[in-house]
């Protein structure tokens, strides 16, 4: 999951990627789940500009590509869930988004403008076990 913010007067911006939404183990949190990767990038803008609710926010993934389910809720969904009610409780606006599906995104974040380049992926498949994709001589 990822999420971009950017001023439109300072012309300044940053993004943050995370790949879960919570920690069960509160003492192992690390960047890789959701709150202490919004944290960390609400506490630089802070230090640099000040009030992060002047910032526009673009939210990224949430794609279901690996059929993970965390409780009743898919962890894609999750992570799209808490993205947007982080930003909410930060008091910042979404101005675009592209979340859900089944496929991987790239991204190129602009931070002179704000913009996103955004290049979506296919849904990755296992290989049938019975298949000939590993056979001796197949190219890897």
């Amino acid at each position: 999951m990822t999420i971009t913010l950017w001023h439109p007067s300072l012309k300044i911006g940053g993004l943050c990627h995370f790949l879960l939404p919570d920690c069960s183990k509160p003492e192992a949190a690390d960047a890789r789940y959701a709150k202490v990767a919004m944290a960390l990038m609400i506490e630089a803008i802070v230090q640099r500009s000040g009030n992060c609710k002047e910032y526009q926010a673009k939210v990224f993934g949430g794609a279901d590509m690996f059929d993970l389910c965390w409780g009743d809720m898919a962890v894609g969904a999750r992570n799209v869930a808490c993205a947007r009610q982080l930003l909410e409780h930060y008091g910042i606006a979404i101005v675009a988004e592209d979340v859900g599906g089944d496929c991987y995104r790239q991204l190129i974040f602009n931070s002179d403008d704000g913009s996103v380049w955004l290049r979506k992926g296919v849904r990755y498949t296992m290989p049938d076990t019975d298949s000939n994709l590993f056979a001796p001589g197949s190219l890897l």
